[in-house]
């Protein structure tokens, strides 16, 4: 793989960085504990880690195809896509849930390298894997979550439903 001098200097740059960090025993570990770090940072400046990460990853893919891209938090899907045929919305959140679960799926991507249109079935397999090996009933989480996004796009009050007491506070 050709590597350009712009990831060249980044790689050298985030070399300098790990040396200046003595105090720890090897360099992953010190990989490990500045990813720790940046969390914190972000938890004490009120930034998102997870957004920021995300964001990161489709920079290195970018800059790994040489395709210069603006990775910046990307416009909410209603405004790419409108909200035609979309289901009822009744707390306004599912354009942020939209997004939150855009993020993840995008890490998944650059971590497993799998293309965008089989991305979210190989997703699915690998939490299937997953709940294998946590003892997790994959088919009840499942149920779970069509449960939650019954409520959430449900046109009609639920909040005296005790579906949605056990709901409050989980997607958040």
């Amino acid at each position: 793989m050709k590597v350009s001098t712009h990831i060249a200097r980044r790689t050298m740059r985030f070399g300098h960085i790990l040396t200046w960090c003595k105090d720890w025993s090897s360099d992953q570990q010190r990989l490990i504990d500045l990813l720790a770090d940046a969390m914190h940072w972000c938890d004490a400046h009120g930034e998102d880690f997870h957004i920021s990460f995300a964001q990161a990853c489709r920079h290195y893919v970018n800059e790994l195809n040489d395709d210069p891209q603006d990775e910046c938090r990307p416009p909410s899907f209603s405004q790419t896509h409108g909200t035609d045929g979309l289901p009822s919305d009744p707390e306004g959140m599912n354009d942020s849930r939209a997004d939150w679960a855009t993020y993840g799926l995008e890490a998944f991507i650059s971590q497993a390298g799998t293309d965008r249109e089989s991305a979210m079935t190989d997703l699915l397999c690998n939490l299937m894997h997953l709940a294998d090996r946590t003892g997790t009933h994959f088919e009840d989480e499942l149920d779970r979550a069509r449960m939650h996004y019954s409520c959430e796009t449900s046109p009609h009050d639920n909040s005296d439903s005790p579906t949605n007491h056990t709901m409050k506070g989980t997607d958040q």
